[in-house]
């Protein structure tokens, strides 16, 4: 590496910085133009400095007279970092550190290390992946409170973020024999008939009975939790709301004196859905008779249709009035 004569440098330095600074206040320029103009001053310093690494050899940036000029002009110009730029081959040179060195011993400028590149989206790979598989706070949720009280069915993650009826069928039977939550509320015959393949309306039986009984016994708004929803498993986290309100009823002292009422009201509206299915399957019945009868123009015989209609409503009356005395007594 070449040496070469500080002082004489450092005079020339200030001399071309003179002469610039001349031009640019004459110019008017501002804080932009003069450290464009300071930059042009260091290039042609630099281009204009002995070469001693060799004939035909570029001026690399970490050499001696670079190290100099880079020390001189950070003086000036104020600025941490400089882009040298070789006019002669119409190219950027690296981005040194401007760090003032020892000039009189010639050490070189350190180098700034080059940064990793950012992910993109500013997102780290493992923390997308972390993203990707982190657990949704109603399931852990419903695993620190249910858990408590339930061992089997396991409640993992993937039975919690996808649960279906036969799970939640389950997870009742479990708190029913850990805590006697629900007694009397189904019968063996409506467990039993539960399971994957059981027809729909099977499915939503038992998802309206079990709504009915938390939400009395919590005293919970359960009103938008959508049956077919759970069957779908369209939205689990419901799902898993209606597993953490049954843990609630399950151990809550003053929840517990409702459990009788919560029964037999979650009966009574089941009962009442029974009859409105029947009335809705009657009406049915008899529309295809009334359009059978005007396709075959004959007389329509009278139907029991009217009468069985009205003795259904009359009953499931009566025992919405009978759940609705003891409440009122209470």
């Amino acid at each position: 590496m070449g040496e070469i004569d500080v002082a004489c440098v450092q005079k020339v330095l200030l001399a071309a910085y003179a002469r610039q600074s001349a031009k640019e206040e004459a110019a008017g320029g501002g804080r932009e133009q003069h450290r464009e103009g300071a930059n042009n001053v260091l290039q042609d310093i630099y281009a204009a400095a002995p070469d001693k690494e060799g004939e035909g050899t570029d001026k690399p940036a970490g050499s001696v007279a670079t190290a100099v000029l880079m020390a001189g002009y950070s003086r000036y110009a104020g600025s941490a970092v400089l882009t040298l730029k070789d006019d002669s081959n119409d190219r950027n040179s690296a981005t040194t550190a401007a760090s003032t060195p020892n000039s009189e011993t010639g050490g070189e400028a350190p180098k700034v290390p080059t940064p990793p590149p950012e992910p993109k989206g500013n997102v780290s790979p493992k923390a997308q992946k972390d993203k990707e598989t982190a657990v949704p706070h109603w399931v852990t949720a419903t695993q620190s409170s249910l858990g408590t009280l339930v061992t089997s069915p396991e409640l993992s993650s993937d039975s919690l973020e996808k649960p279906t009826v036969s799970f939640l069928r389950e997870v009742f039977q479990a708190v029913h024999k850990a805590a006697g939550c629900g007694e009397g509320l189904f019968t063996a015959a409506e467990l039993e008939a539960v399971s994957e393949n059981a027809n729909i309306e099977i499915k939503r039986s038992l998802l309206h009975k079990l709504v009915d009984f938390v939400a009395n016994v919590t005293e919970s708004d359960l009103s938008s939790f959508v049956v077919d929803d759970c069957i779908a498993g369209t939205n689990p986290e419901q799902t898993n709301l209606l597993m953490q309100k049954l843990h609630a009823a399950a151990i809550d002292e003053a929840a517990k004196t409702r459990w009788g009422a919560g029964v037999k009201l979650a009966e009574a509206n089941h009962q009442v859905r029974v009859k409105d299915d029947q009335i809705v399957t009657l009406k049915t019945e008899v529309q295809s008779t009334k359009e059978e009868q005007a396709e075959g123009g004959c007389e329509r015989p009278k139907s029991p249709a009217g009468s069985a209609l009205n003795a259904i409503r009359a009953k499931a009356e009566e025992r919405q009035g009978e759940v609705a005395e003891p409440d009122a007594a209470g």
